[in-house]
């Protein structure tokens, strides 16, 4: 026999056999894994729902849906920073104790607000590393300044700063301007953390 039948015999039966296996692992694998044209999107068609729209959670937060949906963050959905909500809504649709955990906001608020150049021009982004500064080794959380269902910036305040150096006394509760509700537990000596004098032109 030549060694060119001999060839052709060694690659014709290498090729039946990678054939076989080809057949055989794949066949193996549609029925452990299910992976076929057919089968995936049945796959997925299967799976539970468990993200819930905004209007499922403004049955009990009717307000908070209000306030986000004229905002900024109006495009994005509840879960989008709470997580699938389906089990916290279908609890508290019972009557039951439904909590719903959250991430810490400073980590949370950076998937989307940490600067990066691949980011459009306009866009709100912050150096994490810098804003809101550590103080005394204590990184702020953004919603000391920033409310999420209401994002937007502290607004600058229009008078000078000289010989005001307690801004609670025409700030505070009782005082002729008093600061928001939000701010009930703040020191006057904290204001400048977040707000700025208003940049004369």
């Amino acid at each position: 026999m030549s060694i060119l039948i001999r060839a052709a015999l060694v690659v014709a039966l290498l090729s039946t056999v990678g054939l076989f296996m080809r057949t055989v692992t794949a066949s193996l694998s549609v029925e452990v894994i299910g992976l076929t044209h057919e089968d995936n999107p049945r796959w997925w068609a299967d799976r539970p729902v468990n993200n819930q729209p905004a209007a499922a959670c403004a049955e009990c937060h009717e307000a908070t849906t209000e306030a986000t949906t004229a905002s900024a963050h109006a495009t994005v959905n509840c879960d989008s920073c709470h997580g699938a909500a389906r089990e916290h809504i279908d609890l508290a649709r019972s009557g039951q104790d439904a909590p719903l955990a959250l991430a810490d906001a400073r980590d949370l608020c950076t998937t989307c607000h940490a600067a990066l150049v691949s980011r459009p021009d306009g866009f709100p982004q912050v150096d994490p590393t810098t804003h809101g500064a550590p103080d005394a080794a204590v990184t702020s959380s953004c919603e000391s300044c920033h409310n999420a269902h209401d994002p937007g910036f502290p607004p600058p305040f229009k008078h000078p700063l000289e010989g005001r150096s307690d801004c609670l006394v025409c700030h505070g509760p009782d005082q002729w301007q008093p600061a928001p509700p939000s701010h009930a537990d703040r020191a006057g000596d904290g204001c400048l953390k977040c707000h700025s004098p208003e940049e004369q032109t």
